[in-house]
């Protein structure tokens, strides 16, 4: 099988035989039989233990994974994960001239398939074309290629394949998880659009109005980190000599303690974001994305400003329309409140309780409603401003990455550090909150506040 499955990879992929010619078995990959007597792949590396294929039925898990992922008015789909083929055959089963391109990142998973499956049928296939290198730099340049060259594309995720992938591609890895969770959104389009509908009827002002009318004004951008709990009673001190931008999940919170934001911003499309104000009888300022939940600018009796983002079609079109300037989201509230704050013209900008991590195993604060972490199986490890290691989810390292991604443009602006714990953040200076708020405010800026 194994010398079959090489002759044919040889004649029609000869770079990629040349890589796998020279491929050893490895103890950590090991293939077992499933209960319905087929192969599946047992990954004992990377810090993780899973199976690549049911061990149960790997026939009618990858016959479901065809079903959740075709969709027939897609011509080229790209495949993240060869795995043991299983899910790719299905797929040529399902489909008729539509072209797959599969992506495999990882060479013992490949081994091990070349020795115990019979992969010519898949191989001959003039519908797949295989993409493996011992390059990165190939495989980006592949991904571009494909996805300038064809106008309809889905890319398709093999969970159990992604898990799988090399160290040595992770900046490919979390390129991908992050566009992944971009996809999601795609999903609850009819959502975003019944909110948007509803929110441009509810609001009493655009954000953008507030572009550049903050110039040097010292904020302070408050999220529900685990850390908050440690300093949340130094921001009584800044009074009307910063502007205090906080999250919904930190409102209570800060309200607990007798502090009031200057502003508060909600993003989330779902009803359950409503249960951050709910109940509470005030006026602060809000700042709400086009397609934050309809809820919350229906009962609010705030003052309301609804930001316009990229990325959201009907967003963008009413932006260009009106001649708004719209914002980038980065995926949560947190990332959202820094893009705003920046085109506020606000210097230094000053993250509390911005853990993006599980400091101390937990979620957020003690007062907004934390979980305890305690499978870290799932997590990956960064390094938090003590220089030790944190777990962090997928979700908040890609708002790690793309906060430092933002932090970068700016070249005139200071951004302060002062969660006291969570994950380092490239481009900020790590300061404790007392010390940040002693040097930076030091004059009443309650005019530039009141513009809100």
């Amino acid at each position: 099988m194994y010398l079959n499955n090489m002759k044919t990879l040889k004649r029609l992929y000869p770079d990629i035989y040349k890589i796998m010619k020279s491929e050893k078995c490895d103890s950590n990959y090991q293939i077992l039989s499933t209960k319905t007597n087929h192969k599946t792949l047992k990954v004992n590396d990377l810090g993780l233990e899973f199976y690549i294929h049911s061990k149960y039925n790997p026939l009618k898990e990858s016959q479901r994974f065809f079903e959740n992922n075709y969709k027939n008015n897609i011509k080229n789909f790209i495949l993240i994960g060869f795995g043991l083929g299983y899910h790719i055959e299905k797929f040529l089963d399902g489909i008729d001239n539509e072209k797959i391109f599969v992506f495999e990142f990882n060479k013992k998973i490949f081994n091990e398939a070349l020795l115990n499956m019979d992969l010519r049928s898949i191989l001959q296939d003039d519908r797949l074309e295989l993409i493996m290198s011992d390059n990165i730099n190939f495989y980006i340049k592949k991904l571009k290629e494909i996805l300038s060259n064809k106008d309809e594309f889905e890319i398709i995720f093999h969970t159990q394949s992604m898990k799988a992938i090399p160290n040595q591609y992770k900046e490919i890895k979390y390129l991908l998880e992050e566009f992944r969770m971009k996809k999601k959104l795609v999903g609850v389009e009819e959502l975003l659009i019944e909110n948007f509908n509803s929110n441009i009827k509810n609001v009493d002002g655009y954000v953008d109005n507030l572009f550049n009318k903050m110039i040097d004004v010292p904020a302070f951008l408050v999220s529900a980190g685990p850390s908050l709990d440690k300093n949340i009673n130094e921001l009584k001190k800044i009074r009307d000599k910063g502007l205090i931008l906080c999250v919904g999940r930190a409102v209570k919170a800060l309200l607990s303690n007798d502090i009031v934001p200057d502003a508060i911003i909600i993003t989330d499309p779902y009803d359950i974001v409503y249960d951050q104000i709910q109940g509470l009888n005030i006026l602060i300022p809000m700042i709400i994305l086009s397609t934050c939940n309809k809820k919350v600018a229906l009962n609010y009796k705030g003052k309301k400003y609804i930001a316009f983002q990229n990325g959201f079609k009907n967003s963008e079109e009413l932006a260009n329309k009106n001649n708004y300037r719209t914002v980038e989201t980065g995926g949560s509230v947190a990332t959202t409140a820094l893009d705003i704050l920046i085109k506020f013209g606000c210097d230094p900008i000053v993250f509390v309780g911005q853990d993006l991590a599980f400091s101390e195993e937990k979620t957020h604060s003690e007062e907004a409603n934390h979980l305890n972490v305690s499978n870290n199986n799932t997590l990956r490890k960064v390094l938090d401003t003590n220089g030790k290691y944190i777990y962090t989810s997928k979700n908040l390292f890609s708002y790690l990455r793309w906060i430092q991604n933002r932090i970068q443009k700016e070249k005139s602006i200071t951004f302060i550090d002062s969660t006291e714990g969570g994950a380092m953040i490239n481009g900020t200076y790590v300061l404790c909150l007392k010390e940040s708020i002693k040097k930076y405010c030091f004059e009443d800026i309650s005019d530039n506040i009141n513009l809100l």
